[in-house]
């Protein structure tokens, strides 16, 4: 019904941006991944400063796994507005991809202060240097970003994940990862999805040093997180959450 509407109204007026915009994101909703992009690039031809159509179009080409052509997206998007940074974020993502590594720490080296320390290229910076075999590097951003975090009482969970990540994979961390949880959970309150994503954590550690009592105890304590729909972003570690339990 939406898109008999939009129909309707581009043969009313067939260079509405707004109505273009809607079916392509109808037909991105849907799947159809090379209507979609054929729908921004008319919104492009139509208003070629649209960097909101680029950034989609790189975006759905690299759901396809197409890296070059959202590649040439991302750099059309960033010629229009250079400091975009969950595009320069995904700039870096899609050079480290191509195995351009040193070309993407060039390139995130050279980016202005005023995002550099945003989350998208903190996120970023991570990954570059990880990729690029810089481990200490890498482990010093989380730590800070995680530590200001704290200061502030604000929580970027996707930080925080990889914060604990780093914690649960380091050999030599186990009383810095207890005490982070600890924190986390309590400034977290009552969130399932978040409270279960640390208990996620605890459970690795529990399994880790061999408590399986202890996976046990905690994955009762947190049914709820375990009973969420598959269908979101956190689906990986509920599925990685009840397997624990299961070993356990």
């Amino acid at each position: 019904l939406a898109m008999q509407w939009i129909d309707l109204a581009l043969i009313a007026q067939a260079d509405c941006i707004e109505a273009l915009a809607v079916r392509a994101t109808i037909e991105g909703g849907r799947n159809d991944t090379l209507k979609a992009i054929a729908t921004y690039r008319q919104i492009i031809a139509i208003a070629p400063a649209q960097v909101q159509a680029y950034r989609e179009i790189s975006l759905l080409y690299k759901n396809q796994r197409d890296w070059d052509a959202a590649l040439w997206a991302a750099d059309c998007a960033l010629v229009i507005c250079p400091h975009m940074a969950d595009m320069c974020a995904n700039r870096i993502d899609l050079l480290l991809r191509l195995q351009r590594d040193d070309e993407a720490l060039r390139f995130l080296q050279a980016l202005p202060a005023a995002i550099y320390d945003s989350p998208p290229l903190i996120n970023a910076r991570v990954t570059a240097l990880n990729s690029s075999g810089r481990f200490d590097g890498a482990s010093q951003i989380l730590r800070s970003g995680v530590r200001r975090a704290m200061e502030l009482g604000e929580f970027d969970f996707t930080i925080i994940n990889q914060w604990l990540t780093y914690l649960v994979s380091s050999g030599n961390s186990a009383r810095e990862l207890s005490s982070d949880l600890k924190y986390f959970a309590s400034c977290l309150g009552g969130d399932r999805r978040h409270q279960g994503l640390i208990a996620s954590y605890a459970m690795i550690q529990a399994w880790l040093g061999d408590h399986a009592g202890a996976v046990l105890e905690i994955a009762g304590q947190h049914a709820d997180f375990e009973a969420l729909p598959d269908v979101d972003g956190d689906r990986a570690m509920r599925v990685f959450y009840r397997y624990l339990g299961q070993l356990a």
